[in-house]
């Protein structure tokens, strides 16, 4: 049985320039994922706000969206959320997939994020983790690194990661 997951994008207005940030999520296979919004600045009060979005999901889906006037307020303004249904594309855990959004402002600048999606076992979109801390230590000339993990409910997962093994020349 698939879940909604979502996946937060957040960015300022771009005033100076295009703007340019990686986001990067994994997915359960088959799966709706809804992309929300409404953490991109639209600034309607120089009436630059955003006139179109490009959607690249990656799977071979894009769309145009166009923002649409408030009836109420009368600004010009984006949808607050896109949902989009990733489909079997994504089979092995080594398999990555490249997309992007683009929000096209009225100023002739934009705000591009690059989307990579990855497959997993288990839905990581809803539980957010962040790694807090990453330390190398050596035993018998093998470098590891211990990386400790947490989610959005305060749990700290640690993983020990063999690196490449240490070579001494006297």
């Amino acid at each position: 049985m698939s879940t909604l997951n979502t996946v937060y994008l957040s960015a300022n207005y771009p005033s100076t320039g295009d703007l340019n940030f990686d986001k990067r999520f994994r997915v359960e296979g088959t799966q709706p994922v809804t992309f929300n919004l409404q953490n991109i600045e639209n600034n309607p009060g120089n009436n630059l706000t955003i006139s179109k979005i490009y959607f690249d999901y990656g799977d071979q889906v894009t769309e145009y969206i166009n923002s649409s006037v408030n009836t109420a307020t009368s600004i010009v303004e984006p949808p607050s959320a896109v949902t989009h249904t990733y489909n079997s594309t994504i089979s092995s855990l080594d398999s990555v997939l490249s997309g992007s959004a683009t929000f096209y402002y009225r100023n002739g600048f934009k705000t591009v994020f690059n989307l990579e999606i990855f497959y997993s076992f288990n839905n990581l979109i809803e539980t957010q983790p962040r790694m807090v801390s990453s330390s190398t230590f050596a035993k018998n000339l093998t470098s590891f690194n211990v990386i400790t993990i947490t989610d959005n409910m305060g749990n700290l997962h640690n993983k020990i990661v063999k690196n490449a093994d240490f070579s001494f020349e006297v």
